[in-house]
């Protein structure tokens, strides 16, 4: 069968975990986890007899907690909102499997500073993150 042209709603999560980062002084290795919530709209095209490509966009929120490994003080959590851009591919496998690849941009439009008494900025939060990711898809419909 024919894969016809698609819009689509997306909701993504992803999650991380950074254990060390140093800014380049002393006193200034943090941990920091952080998990991207977001809704895209995509549309999905044909490549080839069972190959498609989906560019989409979307919007989300980043929580992050970060906490100094170095220095006794509380962790700092923080909302920060995302603007995301990606690209999808897959080959149909049958009429509901595919395989599939993403590669994701997220682009932090207000980044985090963690910061102690006395010693000032000890971490930053990322501008951006990029994702590649590889799975299986089912399509229920």
């Amino acid at each position: 069968p024919v894969l016809a042209r698609t819009w689509a709603f997306q909701l993504s999560a992803m999650t991380g975990l950074q254990q060390v980062q140093s800014q380049g002084r002393t006193n200034d290795r943090i941990e920091s986890q952080a998990l991207s919530v977001s809704l895209a709209i995509a549309k999905r095209q044909q490549l080839l007899e069972n190959a498609w490509w989906e560019p989409r966009a979307g919007a989300g929120v980043r929580l992050s907690r970060a906490q100094a490994l170095d220095i006794a003080a509380e962790p700092a959590v923080s909302f920060r909102p995302v603007a995301q851009l990606a690209l999808a591919s897959g080959v149909r496998l049958s009429s509901t499997w595919s395989l599939r690849v993403d590669v994701i941009g997220d682009l932090v439009l207000n980044r985090d500073n963690y910061a102690i008494k006395p010693y000032g900025t000890v971490g930053r939060g990322p501008r951006g993150l990029l994702f590649a990711t590889f799975g299986a898809e089912f399509l229920a419909w």
